[in-house]
């Protein structure tokens, strides 16, 4: 779970936080949440332009 959370940008793991700590979410549940966003952020930043598709896709500097 560490190493997906090192992934995304702070925005998203204090959204992640937030579910786990405040609304009592499992950790399953948060795991496939930052699976998801992962991958949501992996489409979006290619589709605006901001990487080319054959990089290597990091999304942990991206702002929300």
């Amino acid at each position: 779970m560490k190493v997906v959370m090192t992934l995304l940008p702070i925005p998203a793991k204090n959204f992640l936080s937030y579910l786990s700590n405040i609304r009592g979410r499992s950790n399953n549940t948060i795991y496939s949440y930052a699976y998801d966003l992962i991958k949501f952020f992996k489409f979006m930043k290619p589709y605006k332009g901001l990487c080319e598709m054959s990089d290597e896709i990091v999304i942990n500097d991206l702002t929300v």
